[in-house]
């Protein structure tokens, strides 16, 4: 446990005292901020493996997140520590980010993360108030100064089957979807409960056929060098078939530039310590890997953040269904409780997972120019929803965005041989 000791911390784990500034009390809760991420590690660690409840807060991921920014990032971000009494019961990670050119404070990893949850203790998450979250908030923000808002996005409206208070303060909107079921075994009896006999039929059948081209092995990669490629692989596939489809590309900016969330796989899954958290799994034909899932464990959660497939080697064969099948026996047969296909709403997701959890964005205008922001971000989303129920608009805009592609990776070409 953590000790709070008139304005100073001290960590069992490395037997030091680190100055923290106190912002007070707020519902009971002593309310406390630190900054460097080298010095709240340990301290963050031992709060996980208590009170985790996302694969993104693991220590691992966010060393990471740290890791690609550089130091300036670890600059512009900070740790509110909540107490009760000597008690350490909640970590909430932010940082200082721009939106739309102003500064506003945000969970850390927003840019990388499909959610974005602080860390809890399970009582303090029933019992915080949606109003305890803004005052907690509100202090920090006056405490760093120059922010105009709070803009807390992906965040799931519930964990662990709770309402996650922080996704109900201030103005929140609907902005995402993830899709997850529960598991229960035996295997086979929970297959033929979540699947119809039809569709069972069908994916052996194309099972039967893939064998027909070669040996057809799964298989789940633990050597670096083994990562590393299928990763690259994998991100391959999935921006050739994304600007195919004109559709935003999380991997690649328009000139073919890696983005910050490439650079982050690349160093998570690059790290041997992460291998049993970060997996990687391939379905192979004759050696040659034709569909890739990267999964992330925690506790008894399985969950599949990129799955990608060769669309040029055996596509009739649905090999990442084959894919989703064989990592969800796998995760049934380890004893898992939860298979999670996270951030996403395409038809595959919701025809193979039963549950789903709605993804929130709040904002919290603190200024008159967070007002401005608030409204923005209100039209932003608006935006987006109305978009999407659209056919016709959204095949424009992918049909401009392959025309903006195609045009920028040309000027890329010529200015490259020039």
């Amino acid at each position: 446990m953590m000790t709070l000791d008139e304005g100073c911390i001290a960590s069992p784990q490395t037997g030091t005292h680190q100055i923290a500034v106190s912002l007070g009390t707020v519902e009971n809760l002593n309310v406390s901020i630190r900054q460097n991420w080298a010095d709240v590690r340990s301290d963050w660690q031992a709060m996980q493996a208590r009170s985790q409840t996302c694969p993104f807060q693991d220590t691992r991921w966010k060393d990471a997140w740290f890791h690609t920014g550089g130091t300036s990032r670890n600059a512009c971000s900070l740790f509110v520590f909540l107490h009760e009494g000597p008690d350490l019961v909640g970590l909430l990670p932010l940082y200082k980010r721009k939106f739309a050119g102003h500064s506003v404070l945000a969970w850390q990893g927003d840019d990388v993360n499909d959610y974005c949850v602080p860390l809890l203790a399970a009582h303090l998450q029933k019992k915080l108030s949606p109003e305890a979250c803004s005052e907690i908030l509100r202090r920090t923000s006056q405490h760093v100064g120059g922010v105009h808002a709070l803009l807390l996005r992906s965040q799931p409206a519930l964990v662990r089957g709770s309402q996650n208070p922080f996704a109900q303060t201030g103005c929140y909107q609907d902005t995402g979807i993830a899709h997850h079921v529960s598991l229960a075994g035996p295997w086979q009896h929970f297959y033929a409960s979540l699947r119809g006999k039809n569709t069972r039929r069908r994916l052996s059948q194309k099972l039967r056929k893939l064998k027909t081209h070669g040996t057809v092995r799964f298989k789940g990669l633990r050597r670096t060098d083994d990562r590393l490629k299928a990763l690259d692989l994998m991100l391959t596939w999935k921006t050739t078939q994304l600007d195919e489809r004109g559709s935003r590309n999380p991997f690649r900016t328009t000139r073919g530039e890696k983005t910050i969330l490439t650079r982050q796989l690349e160093t998570v899954v690059g790290k041997p310590e992460s291998c049993s958290s970060v997996r990687l799994y391939g379905l192979f034909v004759a050696d040659q890997m034709i569909a890739g899932f990267l999964c992330l464990t925690q506790n008894r959660d399985f969950s599949v953040l990129i799955n990608a497939y060769d669309k040029e080697a055996h596509s009739e064969h649905s090999p990442g269904q084959l894919l989703l099948v064989q990592t969800m026996e796998l995760a049934t047969r380890a004893g898992m409780t939860s298979y999670d296909l996270m951030r996403g709403d395409e038809p595959y997701k919701r025809e193979w997972a039963r549950d789903h959890t709605i993804l929130k964005d709040s904002m919290v205008p603190l200024t008159f120019r967070g007002k401005a922001l608030k409204k923005l971000h209100h039209l932003i989303q608006g935006g987006k929803r109305a978009a999407l129920q659209r056919p016709r608009i959204m095949a424009f805009l992918h049909a401009a965005n392959r025309r903006r592609g195609r045009l920028i990776r040309f000027f890329s070409d010529n200015k490259r041989c020039s």
